[in-house]
């Protein structure tokens, strides 16, 4: 019965992959690329019925959103991201593909550093091998879903990388942590969709090797400013003070 199983989940997932290169292919050939790919177009090119797409996906946006977490998903499981720390879909957002990690977390020599280019680097990668398809889905107002899609699935991982790189000492204000992660998620993406959209073209990501680990070395030195400056120096050393106390920080 296992075999049946595992032999049924292969099936499962060639038929997925086939649904979504037809979709790729679909995506990328439309003359009109202001106007959306549906079902009953992909059934039809795949000569399948429509039952068939939704016992696989939800709709569309589900099928664009299952194209890169899929990909993205293979990339980390593979041998050179063994020493990180993959993470997952944060609770809170519902997510249908929890089992797919979507974060890989880099810890550099020093509480608290968290080196991010080789994720980032492999985010360029995958979005790169597909960059006709992706300047389409993040450059037309008919695939924004998945724009936002993306933020919003980055924010809790920015929010867990700044607690970490706070440490145990140093405490932001809910609001001012959720509004630091907040601008980093959608400010990496921002910075995605002007390279596939206005600038039509893909990232450069040959020449981008010192800087892929820029939006964290930017929040690192945010925080350092924010606690070692006269007023945040102040601030950090009367919250140790009332750690040391016991009393709430």
């Amino acid at each position: 019965m296992r075999a049946d199983w595992n032999v049924m989940g292969k099936a499962s997932e060639m038929t997925k992959q086939s649904i979504a290169d037809c979709f790729i292919e679909l995506v990328v050939a439309q003359p009109d690329p202001r106007r959306r790919i549906d079902v009953t177009t992909l059934v039809k090119k795949l000569e399948i019925d429509r039952k068939t797409f939704y016992n696989h996906f939800d709709n569309t946006t589900d099928l664009v959103i299952w194209i890169f977490r899929a990909r993205l998903a293979e990339k980390l499981r593979d041998r050179k991201f063994y020493q990180a720390e993959l993470d997952y879909p944060a609770e809170e957002l519902h997510d249908k593909y929890t089992d797919l990690p979507c974060y890989a977390r880099f810890y550099g020599r020093r509480e608290g550093e968290l080196n991010q280019g080789p994720f980032f680097r492999t985010v360029c990668g995958v979005l790169n091998e597909q960059s006709e398809y992706y300047r389409r889905i993040f450059g037309f107002a008919c695939y924004i879903d998945f724009s936002r899609y993306v933020e919003l699935l980055f924010i809790p991982l920015f929010r867990t990388d700044i607690q970490i790189m706070l440490g145990e000492g140093r405490k932001l204000s809910a609001s001012t942590h959720e509004f630091l992660a907040e601008y980093h998620a959608t400010g990496l993406w921002g910075r995605v969709r002007l390279y596939f959209s206005y600038l039509n073209q893909s990232i450069p990501d040959q020449n981008l090797d010192p800087v892929w680990n820029y939006a964290h070395t930017a929040i690192r030195l945010t925080l350092d400013a924010m606690f070692e400056g006269p007023e945040g120096n102040a601030t950090f050393h009367a919250q140790l003070a009332q750690k040391r106390c016991g009393r709430p920080l």
